[in-house]
């Protein structure tokens, strides 16, 4: 995932503060690797490292009113740019350039957003913001000689089109009030069906456009030149603000992290309807695709095979097993965080099968076609508690059978005398039980 544009904004405007007051080429040198040192720690994206940044916004805000301060302070009609002003036009360019993507960012919040108690107040809110940055930015771009006139005309279109839309924006995210009619994160986490990605980026995308208004409102205070207490006044507002988004933000992703258990069943059955026609191999691989992702705290095992009577039993704590379409499905997961099971726990029970299917007749030769048979061989303790597996089963080979997890980079199975086992999945073993023509798997 990419730098959020909103952590860069915030590594410029530290560097600008740091230069502004130190007027020094050193100086400017310690800000920019201040800014880089920020940068680098949100290089994964995590969203968490996000929220945190947004949460300290402090040095940002007080960087850009000293930054307002320092452009409208020139007189009208400067013709000679200082070192100081090139400095700041260059970085404030940067900045325009790094907030490109806001608008394809609003296309896709519009293709994302469709409940129409919403959608029109959102884009219209979203729109009105990005249309006076953008004369706002132009002020970092014209000649030095036309920035008075460029203020003008910022001035201007913020006092006819931005209709204090930051606030309201504020409100419908944090407050659930506003031009919504209700809830806006609510209704997302309805629409979206409880999607934590999804959430994550609505909510990461309306905190930038927040950051762009929060730099309108400043940046329309110092241009009308109003009493520098009040400008601290709202500088301190918005520091607030920033503290209850960025608490909101924890607050909507854990709750919709925490829907998880009760929304998955609902997304296998619309998945599986959706792609009934999909052989067992491609619906097994597309449907751990879809958990996975959408539900990527998790470790997930997805396993689909054609629905023949007797020939499967499988235990899993806490998943789904349902037969449909024609095919029986099994679904667990844990925690990425849980310990891996041993592998040689697994085998050992493995071969422990294999042992008892070639002694259980007279001449040490049988071919067992009742899965339940072969399951009640494990002990109590492996068929009867969750403390240790998530899911332990035994398939018909010649049911199709698909298994989907999270892959090593293994792709060779390993055959033993008559036996084998496929190595290729991080927490899921499955063997080949020779002659009962039976596969048997561990996962947890």
């Amino acid at each position: 995932m990419k730098i959020p544009n909103v952590c860069l904004l915030l590594a410029i405007f530290v560097s600008l503060a740091l230069y502004v007051k130190g007027g020094t080429t050193g100086t400017a040198r310690i800000g920019l690797q201040t800014g880089k040192s920020l940068i680098d720690s949100m290089k994964k994206g995590s969203f968490v490292k996000i929220v945190s940044k947004i949460g300290k916004v402090s040095p940002y805000l007080n960087a850009a009113v000293s930054v307002f301060k320092l452009i409208f302070g020139l007189t009208s009609g400067s013709q000679r740019e200082s070192a100081e002003m090139k400095y700041l036009r260059n970085l404030s360019y940067m900045i325009n350039t790094r907030l490109d993507d806001v608008d394809a960012q609003i296309s896709d919040m519009k293709k994302l957003i469709q409940w129409s108690s919403v959608q029109t107040p959102y884009l219209s809110i979203a729109l009105k913001i990005r249309a006076v940055f953008h004369v706002y930015q132009n002020i970092f771009t014209v000649p030095i000689s036309n920035i008075q006139s460029q203020k003008l005309l910022f001035i201007k279109n913020y006092e006819s089109d931005y209709q204090n839309s930051g606030y309201k924006l504020f409100l419908g995210f944090v407050q659930d009030l506003g031009p919504f009619g209700g809830s806006l994160l609510d209704s997302a986490m309805r629409f979206y069906d409880n999607d934590r990605p999804k959430m994550r980026l609505l909510m990461t995308a309306m905190a930038k456009l927040l950051f762009m208004a929060s730099q309108l409102e400043l940046g329309y205070y110092s241009a009308k030149r109003i009493n520098p207490t009040l400008i601290e006044h709202y500088r301190s507002k918005w520091d607030d603000q920033f503290n209850q988004i960025a608490h909101r933000m924890l607050k909507v992703d854990k709750e919709v992290a925490c829907k998880w258990k009760s929304q998955y069943p609902h997304d296998i059955d619309r998945f599986v309807l959706d792609n009934r026609k999909f052989n067992t191999s491609h619906l097994s691989n597309t449907l751990y695709d879809k958990l996975s992702t959408k539900y990527f705290w998790r470790d997930w095992l997805v396993i689909v095979s054609d629905h023949i009577n007797k020939h499967d039993r499988s235990q899993i704590c806490g998943g789904y097993a349902k037969s449909m379409y024609g095919k029986d499905i099994i679904v667990t997961s844990v925690p990425q965080n849980k310990t891996y099971i041993e592998e040689s726990k697994a085998e050992e029970m493995a071969k422990s099968l294999i042992q008892t299917c070639l002694t259980t007749s007279p001449y040490g030769i049988s071919n067992y076609e009742d899965a339940q048979t072969i399951y009640s061989w494990f002990n109590p303790s492996v068929r009867n508690t969750c403390t240790t597996y998530t899911s332990v089963g035994i398939i018909y080979k010649k049911k199709n059978v698909a298994y989907s997890a999270r892959r090593r980079n293994i792709t060779a199975g390993d055959c033993d005398l008559g036996w084998c086992r496929y190595p290729e999945f991080e927490r899921l073993y499955v063997y080949n039980i020779g002659l009962c023509d039976y596969r048997a798997h561990f996962f947890g």
